[in-house]
């Protein structure tokens, strides 16, 4: 084909029709591949570890994890070189971790569920001590999630609607501490979308940007196995991880 001849392509009059109904098309593939996609922050991407403190306990502990981690290496005798010959990880990356004065873990999730006695009085003092957590201690770069009860337990709603609101007292938007909730005991999307919906509400009530407060699920039944694909995409523009 002569360049000089023919500058430049067109389609003809038999195509257009075609055209059309392909751009129609694509638009709803987009639509729908947006609808199922969500833009999340670097420090969403590579949680590979995660600590779990009781909502009632010292969560200091907790969020500076990585400090009882070097004890522990410590006394085992067990060196960087080791961990990336096992593990595959960087030799580089594992060094710098060890030797940074951040002893920040990298997740942390403050249990209301497993952690808590089925008593009023514990589950009081567990959503308490949930708000002192997230709203009193230094989180730095640590991750903070909440895991209420689940579904099963009359106490789910209420642990949710208590304990996110809390957090957000005489805060502005923009400082909420709390990043997201780890959801038990999975098992439908009907569940998920369920949950998104009460997150949605607290997000308008409180002020957030919509899909502010994230998701992850716990996957512990052959149920929730069997409709993992369903229970992703029902929870798409929240879900930063998938807990077996």
């Amino acid at each position: 084909m002569d360049s000089d001849v023919i500058s430049k392509l067109e389609l003809t009059e038999e195509y257009r029709a075609l055209a059309k109904r392909a751009q129609a098309g694509r638009a709803e593939l987009l639509a729908q591949r947006d609808r199922y996609t969500a833009d999340l922050p670097l420090q969403y991407w590579n949680q590979q570890a995660q600590f779990t403190t009781p909502a009632s306990g010292t969560p200091e502990k907790a969020i500076r994890g990585m400090t009882a981690v070097e004890k522990i290496l410590t006394r085992f005798d067990i060196g960087a070189d080791e961990i990336a010959e096992h593990s595959g990880a960087p030799l580089d990356t594992l060094n710098a971790i060890l030797q940074s004065d951040n002893k920040h873990s990298p997740f942390v999730m403050v249990d209301a569920e497993d952690a808590v006695a089925l008593t009023e009085d514990s589950i009081a003092k567990a959503r308490v001590g949930a708000v002192r957590c997230f709203t009193e201690e230094d989180w730095g770069p640590t991750l903070p999630y909440f895991r209420p009860a689940g579904l099963r337990l009359d106490t789910c709603v209420e642990d949710i609607l208590t304990v996110l609101p809390e957090a957000a007292r005489d805060r502005a938007p923009e400082d909420y501490p709390i990043a997201g909730i780890v959801w038990p005991k999975t098992e439908h999307p009907e569940e998920i979308s369920w949950v998104c919906d009460i997150l949605k509400g607290i997000e308008e009530k409180i002020g957030l940007p919509e899909n502010r407060i994230k998701l992850e699920f716990l996957v512990e039944s052959g149920h929730a196995l069997a409709r993992l694909p369903e229970i992703a995409r029902a929870s798409a523009h929240r879900l930063t991880g998938i807990i077996w």
